[in-house]
């Protein structure tokens, strides 16, 4: 009996043991890694480690609306594409769909579908044409999101994360987060400003490292008296992935999506000069 008795007294100190451990391990979960400020800064690295991304914008401005579906590749090949839908919910079946292709060094684009409702214009010669021009700027827009995009070495994504907290680009109650659900998926729903004199800083400091130093961005002086930008941030806690943007004063949500899905760019095959593509264009609107 003796024996038996010391037997379940090892047991129960191990069980309790375990038991101690699980729940520390809980409360690590859920104070550290799993914690609210840590998913967020998490999703901003996240953002700084990925070789591909894709997001769609829309936005209504006057009887328009333009929706923007952006494909970054930032890995074995530097290259976007980004397909632009603009309709008049108002006058239905009006539709420009245009498709831009881009490098660091070369720009493509093509009208594929173009209904202005004006009986008058034949568009369909333009349609799928490639226009060819030596520019940076589809590559450049697709680049420049709300929260900087790329794939960078883990000392240098730190660097700027850091830079971010220090300088205090993003305001975030942390104590107040709601969990809706994006496209069925449960979310951390954040409440962010973006202190503009700060984030230009730090945005420049982003296309320094990434080789893209030549880009133009606002004096951030120029901003020394603006208010904070407001905006919504849903972000999913496993992943640590930003899956929507909400800007509260412009009635524009951007959507995240593919994060690090290798999608490469077929370039066209065939081209002409964007300034003849241009020119044909003018022609039938005239």
């Amino acid at each position: 009996m003796p024996k038996l008795q010391s037997m379940n007294k090892r047991w129960v100190v191990g069980l309790t043991a375990i038991a101690v451990l699980l729940v520390a391990g809980f409360i690590w979960y859920k104070q550290g890694y799993a914690s609210y400020e840590n998913v967020f800064w998490g999703a901003i690295s996240n953002n700084l480690a990925t070789s591909s991304a894709t997001r769609r914008t829309t936005q209504k401005l006057g009887d328009r609306q333009t929706d923007l579906y952006i494909k970054l590749n930032a890995g074995s090949q530097n290259a976007a594409e980004i397909l632009q839908v603009v309709t008049k919910p108002d006058q239905p079946g009006y539709k420009v769909v245009q498709d831009k292709i881009g490098t660091p060094v070369i720009d493509y684009v093509s009208y594929q579908d173009i209904n202005t409702l004006k009986n008058d214009r034949d568009f369909s010669k333009l349609v799928g044409v490639w226009g060819q021009s030596a520019s940076d700027d589809t590559y450049t827009q697709a680049i420049l999101s709300t929260f900087p995009t790329g794939n960078l070495k883990p000392s240098l994504r730190s660097e700027l994360v850091r830079a971010m907290q220090t300088k205090h680009v993003f305001s975030v109650n942390f104590e107040q987060i709601e969990h809706p659900r994006v496209n069925g998926q449960i979310t951390n729903l954040y409440n962010v400003k973006i202190n503009p004199v700060q984030y230009f800083e730090v945005y420049q400091q982003f296309l320094n490292v990434m080789g893209l130093d030549k880009i133009d961005l606002p004096n951030p002086d120029n901003y020394a008296n603006s208010k904070p930008l407001e905006l919504k941030v849903y972000i999913k806690p496993e992943a640590r992935e930003i899956v929507k943007v909400s800007y509260i004063n412009n009635q524009q949500d951007e959507f995240y999506s593919s994060y690090g899905l290798d999608q490469h760019i077929e370039m066209p095959d065939n081209s002409i000069p964007l300034g003849e593509l241009q020119k044909r264009v003018r022609s039938v609107q005239q």
